[in-house]
Protein backbone atom coordinates (compact mmCIF):
# COMPACT_ATOMS: atom_id res chain seq x y z
CA UNK A 1 0.00 0.00 0.00
CA UNK A 2 3.06 2.22 0.99
CA UNK A 3 4.92 2.08 -2.37
CA UNK A 4 0.95 2.47 -4.05
CA UNK A 5 0.39 5.70 -2.91
CA UNK A 6 3.96 6.75 -3.25
CA UNK A 7 4.26 6.10 -6.75
CA UNK A 8 0.71 7.87 -6.94
CA UNK A 9 1.95 10.80 -5.23
CA UNK A 10 5.12 10.79 -7.02
CA UNK A 11 3.07 10.67 -10.73
CA UNK A 12 0.90 13.68 -9.54
CA UNK A 13 3.82 15.62 -8.48
CA UNK A 14 5.38 15.31 -11.69
CA UNK A 15 2.41 15.89 -13.56
CA UNK A 16 1.68 19.26 -11.62
CA UNK A 17 5.08 20.20 -12.65
CA UNK A 18 4.96 19.52 -15.92
CA UNK A 19 1.77 21.74 -16.71
CA UNK A 20 3.59 24.23 -14.54
CA UNK A 21 6.39 24.62 -17.09
CA UNK A 22 4.01 23.90 -19.80
CA UNK A 23 2.19 27.36 -18.51
CA UNK A 24 5.49 29.20 -17.84
CA UNK A 25 7.29 28.85 -21.61
CA UNK A 26 4.35 29.61 -23.38
CA UNK A 27 4.72 27.52 -25.81
CA UNK A 28 1.22 25.53 -27.07
CA UNK A 29 0.13 21.97 -27.34
CA UNK A 30 1.70 19.90 -30.69
CA UNK A 31 -1.52 18.31 -31.53
CA UNK A 32 -4.94 20.30 -31.73
CA UNK A 33 -7.28 20.20 -29.22
CA UNK A 34 -10.94 20.34 -29.99
CA UNK A 35 -12.87 23.13 -27.87
CA UNK A 36 -13.83 22.86 -24.58
CA UNK A 37 -12.13 23.39 -20.89
CA UNK A 38 -11.11 19.87 -20.79
CA UNK A 39 -7.59 18.47 -22.25
CA UNK A 40 -8.26 15.15 -23.20
CA UNK A 41 -9.96 13.97 -26.21
CA UNK A 42 -9.36 11.27 -29.20
CA UNK A 43 -6.77 12.19 -31.91
CA UNK A 44 -8.57 11.02 -34.88
CA UNK A 45 -6.17 9.27 -37.83
CA UNK A 46 -6.49 8.72 -41.36
CA UNK A 47 -7.70 5.15 -40.08
CA UNK A 48 -11.10 6.67 -37.76
CA UNK A 49 -12.29 8.57 -41.12
CA UNK A 50 -11.77 5.87 -43.80
CA UNK A 51 -13.89 4.01 -41.15
CA UNK A 52 -16.61 6.36 -41.77
CA UNK A 53 -15.95 7.69 -45.58
CA UNK A 54 -15.87 4.17 -46.60
CA UNK A 55 -18.34 2.32 -44.48
CA UNK A 56 -19.77 0.89 -48.15
CA UNK A 57 -16.54 -0.64 -48.63
CA UNK A 58 -16.09 -2.11 -45.67
CA UNK A 59 -19.58 -3.86 -45.15
CA UNK A 60 -19.22 -4.76 -49.19
CA UNK A 61 -15.66 -6.88 -48.32
CA UNK A 62 -17.30 -8.44 -44.89
CA UNK A 63 -20.30 -9.57 -46.53
CA UNK A 64 -17.76 -11.34 -49.56
CA UNK A 65 -16.01 -12.94 -46.25
CA UNK A 66 -20.02 -13.79 -44.99
CA UNK A 67 -18.67 -12.41 -41.30
CA UNK A 68 -22.67 -12.30 -40.15
CA UNK A 69 -24.56 -9.76 -38.60
CA UNK A 70 -22.73 -6.63 -37.22
CA UNK A 71 -23.01 -7.73 -33.47
CA UNK A 72 -21.55 -11.20 -34.03
CA UNK A 73 -18.41 -12.04 -32.68
CA UNK A 74 -17.26 -13.07 -36.43
CA UNK A 75 -18.26 -9.81 -38.13
CA UNK A 76 -16.79 -8.02 -35.13
CA UNK A 77 -13.57 -10.49 -35.41
CA UNK A 78 -13.38 -9.56 -39.21
CA UNK A 79 -13.65 -5.94 -39.11
CA UNK A 80 -10.21 -4.60 -38.77
CA UNK A 81 -9.42 -6.93 -41.65
CA UNK A 82 -11.88 -5.14 -44.22
CA UNK A 83 -10.63 -2.57 -42.60
CA UNK A 84 -6.28 -2.49 -43.90
CA UNK A 85 -8.06 -4.32 -46.77
CA UNK A 86 -9.65 -1.18 -47.98
CA UNK A 87 -7.17 1.26 -46.19
CA UNK A 88 -4.43 -0.66 -49.02
CA UNK A 89 -6.96 -0.20 -51.36
CA UNK A 90 -7.26 3.58 -51.42
CA UNK A 91 -5.21 6.23 -53.95
CA UNK A 92 -3.10 8.92 -52.83
CA UNK A 93 -5.84 11.31 -53.66
CA UNK A 94 -8.44 9.29 -51.24
CA UNK A 95 -6.26 9.06 -48.57
CA UNK A 96 -4.99 12.55 -48.70
CA UNK A 97 -8.52 13.10 -48.06
CA UNK A 98 -8.89 11.18 -44.50
CA UNK A 99 -5.95 12.53 -43.67
CA UNK A 100 -7.37 16.01 -44.31
CA UNK A 101 -11.01 14.95 -42.77
CA UNK A 102 -8.66 13.58 -39.51
CA UNK A 103 -6.88 17.17 -39.35
CA UNK A 104 -10.30 18.93 -39.19
CA UNK A 105 -11.66 16.51 -36.49
CA UNK A 106 -8.54 16.82 -34.47
CA UNK A 107 -8.80 21.02 -34.83
CA UNK A 108 -13.03 21.54 -34.83
CA UNK A 109 -13.97 17.95 -33.25
CA UNK A 110 -15.81 15.74 -35.50
CA UNK A 111 -19.43 16.09 -36.19
CA UNK A 112 -22.32 16.28 -33.91
CA UNK A 113 -24.08 13.61 -36.34
CA UNK A 114 -21.12 11.43 -35.78
CA UNK A 115 -20.74 11.69 -32.20
CA UNK A 116 -24.55 11.21 -31.81
CA UNK A 117 -24.86 8.51 -34.18
CA UNK A 118 -25.14 5.73 -31.33
CA UNK A 119 -26.28 7.55 -28.63
CA UNK A 120 -30.17 6.87 -29.18
CA UNK A 121 -29.76 3.29 -28.53
CA UNK A 122 -28.36 3.47 -25.69
CA UNK A 123 -31.07 5.71 -23.96
CA UNK A 124 -33.54 3.68 -24.07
Amino acid sequence: MANWFWNFAKAQRKAREADANAEDDGSEDEEPQPPGKHRYCKTYKARDAVMVLYQAKIKAILDVHNAGCSRSKQYMGMYPAALSEVMKSLTDEELKAAEDTASRWNKDGAPAELQQKYVPAYLI
